[in-house]
């Protein structure tokens, strides 16, 4: 599973709406930003306005590997602590935590986090003990909840380890490029791009292997999910399925804001004025992976991005 590295976000993200293609490059926030302390309602704690604040349609938990069984809250832990905690009937989980930390060089707060499964902790139904300390906030004590208080508390965390694309991360470049479907459009060096499924898909090549690192992709039947958007998902929808908690303010909100996090770590940014990218935008990132959907005139989604991290 993936900790956060949170410098990754300060080379990367808001470079997310930007360039034609998914990379890694900065761009400058198009207005302004001021950092300010973190939003005072924790995630982590099922409030009336967090239960009130309405779903969209197919609103959906990342997929795991496994047959999920029982959810679970963290209780506070960090500064504004939230976890979400995902059960198997065999004992197997994936939980995913958030937690702001103050930045000491500005005084600005930012949204850190991670991922972590049953080989880093055991979970006896109440707690977790980790196998290894760390230096940094962690869940420690939960609570079982239903699946749709999992769904609303998931909602209002943030994007985190949970992306699912039609393509491996990992493979024999021998064995991808036998699978039907896939067609070479070019290599540069070790990067190497190649269409399927109507998406171009970017694959770095070390020692014979491939390892993702990104696709566009601009057809209609696409099979991308994140929080149950992909194709065709509305701009309403998509701001609707993520948190409204951030630490940076904007002088042109309408144009450029954060929607969520601080200037670096775990965030997600909504951008009106993206003409390099075909239309407004919507970045999401958890450090390892950028996902962007572009809007069309309707403001829906005709357009995703994705970068992966291939280190």
């Amino acid at each position: 599973m993936k900790k956060l590295i949170p410098l990754i976000l300060a080379l990367l993200l808001l470079a997310a709406c930007g360039a034609e293609t998914p990379s890694a490059e900065s761009v400058e926030p198009s207005s302004p930003c001021d950092l300010v302390t973190p939003p005072q309602t924790s995630p982590a704690e099922p409030a009336d306005e967090t239960l009130s604040r309405e779903l969209p349609e197919g609103f959906a938990l990342p997929q795991e590997e496994f047959e999920p069984a029982a959810y679970y809250l963290a209780e506070p832990f960090g500064e504004q602590g939230a976890a979400l905690l995902t059960l198997s009937a065999d004992g197997r989980f994936t939980c995913r935590y958030s937690y702001w930390q103050q930045n000491p060089e500005n005084g600005g707060y930012n949204l850190l986090g991670g991922s972590f499964d049953e080989t880093e902790a055991a979970f006896d139904g109440a707690a977790l003990t980790y196998t290894e300390p760390a230096g940094e906030p962690r869940p420690e004590r939960f609570r079982e909840v239903t699946l749709s208080e999992a769904l609303a508390a998931w909602r209002d965390m943030p994007s985190n380890d949970e992306t699912s694309q039609p393509f491996p991360e990992r493979i024999e470049r021998g064995e991808w490029e036998k699978t039907p479907g896939v067609s070479l459009i070019e290599q540069t060096g070790r990067f190497i791009s190649y269409e399927y499924l109507g998406a171009d898909v970017s694959y770095e090549l070390w020692d014979g292997t491939l390892l993702l690192s990104g696709f566009t992709a601009e057809s209609p039947d696409f099979p991308f999910s994140l929080r149950g958007l992909g194709m065709g998902s509305s701009l309403a929808d998509v701001l609707a399925s993520f948190p409204e908690q951030s630490s940076v303010r904007t002088s042109e909100p309408e144009k450029y804001r954060h929607i969520y996090g601080g200037d670096i770590g775990l965030l997600g940014t909504y951008d009106a004025m993206d003409e390099g990218r075909g239309g407004k935008c919507v970045s999401v990132s958890d450090g390892w992976t950028i996902t962007r959907f572009i809007f069309d005139e309707n403001d829906e989604v005709y357009k995703l991005e994705f970068w992966n991290s291939t280190d």
